[in-house]
Formats: structure tokens, C-alpha cells, sequence
């Protein structure tokens, strides 16, 4: 490759609501940059920006792109698309080198209610093992072992990014935690509510309060986790779980669904003492971890928290924005000496 390599990653349309994978997407396109390639993200309208978070890229609106994309180098220029783009990388600007950034392989199909080709599944295999698609990136050990023994890629065709957390997600000495249990009801709304319902009656009386955690900034969110000691998750299925990760990050105990992706955040917080996965829908294995969990504060509050200052600090090494960095730059030297 002769030509700097350009990779424009597409993001659209443009939803102002907060989701964190497009918090990821802007983080890749950052460190694509900061690895001394250019990376632009195709949005609806140039001038868009989620509110919930702060990120430094290059933008273009998708009019734009379309107009500039049969003028561009095809051997040096290269389109990143979300999972859920599958359907139309064939028609979207042909001729150029394609990557998918899978980060949910619940998602590889479509959805149920609205899979990507009905009745003819087969299609989504043919197109990810297609010269279409070039590369696939994602996110957890889980998604990677999906995409080379469920889908079947070879190995030099995966890459496995860190899904990193931010740098200023850490438990803060000067934030008291609380008797609070939060939860994120935006996913699996209904399981929330049941499970909620059930520890209100439990533990209220004891002074814990239960937190739902929606419609905030991404600040407003770590605050909330930084306060509370325990954190419920309802995501299902998730290619990761971030929400999980950053509740860790936070100095939280975590109890719930691992949405798949998320296993290998409850085995390291099991390590700690501090990680309950819960089988997708068992209500009831909610009630007996946090119950767990309260006794453990109320017997011997300062093991558990310094359990919790241990695996926080083990959580932001691990899922650090500078290994993700690391892995993208792997990602890059990989992709573009195989060209």
C-alpha cells in the first residue's frame, strides 16, 4: 500500500440517545487516528454529535460521502460498518474493502423480529466468508469464539478488540458509597421490574434503595455507579456489557445476566467474590446473590471493601483505553499486511 490508509467508519442515522456502541465506534475511529491512519465517521448530517459523551473525530455527512466515494482509492481506502449494516455492505459504496465491527454477535443474524434475511439464513454465512467482507472486528472472548467456530472465519480474519473503559471510570475515594442497588432498565425492561419489585420488599427495610439508572450523560452515570455497592444486569444478549464493566470499574458488586459477551466480566469479578451471573430470565437466583452479597457488607464491611477497591483496580487495568489502543493497533499492522 502506497497511499496513507483513510477508514471511514458508518455511523447512522444519527440517534442522539445514549447507546453505548456508538461510544465504541468513536473511540476506534479516535485511535485509528492517534495510530497516524486518517478515520472519518459517515453520519446522516456532518455536524452531528451525541450529547452524552465527548470525542474527537472527523465527520461527514453520508450525501457527501456518496458523492466523493467513486473518486477515492479503493486499495488504500476502507469502510467500517456496524453488525447490524450486513444487509446493505453490498450496495452501500461498491468496490471498497469492507470490515464489520460485530460488537454483538446476537445481532450477526438481524434480530428475531426482524432478521436480516428471513428464511434464508445461509445468506449471512455466505456474505461473512465472502471477498466482501475482508475483516471482522469484536469485542469479547465470546464474540471471537462465536465468529471462528460458530461462523466458521479463520482465524487471520478476527481481530479481538479491548473493549476499553474510560479513563476516568474508577471508583473515587471521595464519593461514599450507599446502600444502593442500581440497574439499567433500558434492556429487558420487564425483567427489571419483576426482579425490583421482589428486592424492594426484601431489603427496603434495611435502608437499600433501589437506583434505575436512564436517560442520564455519561458522567451523570458514573456518579451513580460510584455511590452505589451493588449493580443488577439485565442486558441480554450483549456482545460485551459495558455497563457491567464500568459498574466494576466503579467499585460495584455485580449480579445478573452476562448477556453472553459479558461471561468473562462475571468470572473476573468472581474472583473478588464480587460477580453473580444469573441464567437469562431465573428472577428468582436474583434474590439469594444479592441477599449473598448484604451479608457480606453487613458481617464484614471492610473485607468487602477492599474486595471492592481490588477489583476495581484489576478491572481498569485490564479493560484500560490503552490496551484498547494496543489492540487496534494490532488490528491495523495485521489487516494492512495482508493486503
Amino acid at each position: 500500500m502506497t497511499a496513507s490508509p483513510v477508514y471511514w467508519l458508518v455511523l447512522h442515522p444519527d440517534v442522539p440517545k445514549p447507546i453505548g456502541g456508538v461510544k465504541q465506534m468513536h473511540r476506534l475511529a479516535e485511535f485509528i487516528q492517534k495510530s497516524g491512519r486518517q478515520s472519518i465517521i459517515v453520519q446522516d448530517e456532518a455536524s452531528f454529535h451525541p450529547a452524552w459523551f465527548e470525542s474527537n473525530v472527523n465527520t461527514i455527512s453520508r450525501k457527501e460521502f456518496i458523492k466523493r466515494s467513486s473518486s477515492l482509492d479503493k486499495s488504500s481506502n476502507f469502510l467500517v460498518f456496524p453488525e447490524t449494516y450486513l444487509p446493505a455492505v453490498s450496495e452501500y459504496a461498491p468496490g471498497f474493502k469492507n470490515i464489520i465491527f460485530n460488537q454483538n454477535s446476537s445481532y450477526t443474524f438481524g434480530q428475531p423480529s426482524a432478521p436480516f434475511f428471513r428464511g434464508e439464513m445461509s445468506r449471512v454465512f455466505d456474505l461473512y466468508h465472502s471477498p466482501l467482507i475482508s475483516h471482522v472486528l469484536c469485542v469479547s472472548q465470546y464474540d471471537r469464539d462465536f465468529l471462528l467456530d460458530f461462523i466458521g472465519l479463520p482465524e487471520n480474519n478476527v481481530s479481538l478488540l479491548v473493549n476499553g473503559i474510560e479513563d476516568n471510570v474508577s471508583l473515587s475515594g471521595s464519593v461514599k458509597k450507599s446502600k444502593i442497588i442500581s440497574y439499567m432498565p433500558r434492556k429487558n425492561y420487564f425483567d427489571s421490574e419483576i426482579v425490583c419489585t421482589s428486592l424492594r420488599r426484601y431489603f427496603s427495610h434495611a435502608g437499600w434503595k433501589l437506583m434505575p439508572i436512564a436517560s442520564c450523560s455519561h458522567d451523570q452515570v458514573i456518579e451513580s455507579l460510584r455511590k452505589s455497592l451493588i449493580f443488577l444486569s439485565f442486558g441480554h444478549p450483549e456482545g460485551f456489557g459495558l455497563p457491567v464493566a464500568e459498574a466494576m470499574a466503579c467499585g460495584c458488586a455485580v449480579v445478573g445476566y452476562s448477556g453472553l459477551g459479558g461471561k468473562e466480566l462475571f468470572d473476573l469479578s468472581s474472583q473478588f467474590g464480587l460477580g453473580f451471573e444469573v441464567a437469562f430470565g431465573d428472577w428468582k437466583q436474583f434474590l439469594p446473590s444479592v441477599s449473598q452479597l448484604v451479608s457480606h457488607i453487613d458481617n464484614n464491611s471492610d473485607q468487602f471493601k477492599n474486595s471492592l477497591v481490588s477489583m476495581s483496580l484489576q478491572t481498569s487495568r485490564v479493560y484500560s483505553m490503552n490496551n484498547m489502543y494496543r489492540s487496534v493497533q494490532m488490528f491495523l499492522n495485521s489487516f494492512e499486511s495482508s493486503l
